[in-house]
């Protein structure tokens, strides 16, 4: 079970942006919306949720991700496509490869949108392919107002105080946590000192659990602006759907 820290006090108005599956959000649309710019951290070549809050807002969105090499992934794929054409594999996996040599090659075209700002920087601390919030703030604007997406597989830990600091034009967050079991302490300290509303908990059936059944992978929305929809008890939302719709899902138990 995991703190009762990690669960939303009550049920908010909330909406989706992102894939139906693994990449999309759950948010509140207020901190969309009074937000002047996304800064996203981990965008890869799924870029739906960037996408989604251009078209809600027509503001800018700042992208940083330091592992991205399209050419790469494309003759990687590409590979692979041939193995299961040759290997005579089923349909689907033909045509997942298919689209995913496509990938890159979308993600090259939405980079040079007039509203995207992309580096081939991570997110942490400062270093030569990193860049810290600090740093990046610094070059945007430290006086306006942003909603933050993290996704930097297992480094997000380095930014919690970062974030904590720089939460003053915060609007709203959603941030995915790896390795819950080894760091709840650290994520509950963190939920208890950002200054925003712990909105929604969603488990990433993408990922492991551990001995008690409880998801390695969490995925958590915060908010300064959210409304609830009542006073009633947190439960699963209605466009809460897996990361891997193939996969059984993990619920989410809490305790006192």
């Amino acid at each position: 079970m995991l703190p009762i820290t990690l669960c939303p006090k009550k049920n908010y108005k909330l909406i989706r942006l992102g894939n139906k599956y693994d990449g999309g959000y759950l948010v509140d649309q207020r901190s969309i919306k009074e937000s002047e710019f996304l800064l996203s951290g981990g965008i890869f070549y799924d870029f739906k949720f960037e996408s989604d809050y251009i078209d809600l807002t027509n503001n800018n969105i700042y992208c940083f991700d330091h592992i991205i090499n399209p050419f790469k992934y494309i003759i990687l794929w590409f590979l692979i496509f041939i193995k299961r054409l040759i290997f005579f594999e089923n349909n689907e996996r033909i045509l997942k490869a298919k689209k995913n040599i496509t990938k890159p090659i979308k993600f090259l075209k939405f980079i040079k949108g007039k509203k995207v700002n992309y580096e081939k920087k991570g997110i942490g601390n400062d270093s030569r392919d990193i860049y810290s919030l600090d740093t990046i703030l610094k070059k945007i604007s430290l006086k306006k107002k942003y909603f933050l997406k993290i996704d930097i597989e297992g480094s997000e830990y380095k930014i919690l105080d970062q974030i904590i600091k720089n939460s003053d034009y915060l609007t709203g967050l959603v941030i995915e946590f790896h390795n819950v079991t080894k760091n709840i302490k650290q994520i509950e300290k963190f939920i208890n000192k950002l200054p925003l509303e712990l909105i929604y908990t969603r488990s990433n059936n993408a990922g492991e659990v551990n001995e008690y059944n409880d998801p390695e992978i969490i995925e958590l929305s915060f908010s300064k602006y959210a409304l609830s929809n009542n006073d009633s008890k947190f439960e699963k939302h209605k466009l809460d759907f897996p990361n891997n719709p193939y996969k059984k899902e993990i619920d989410l138990n809490f305790f006192d």
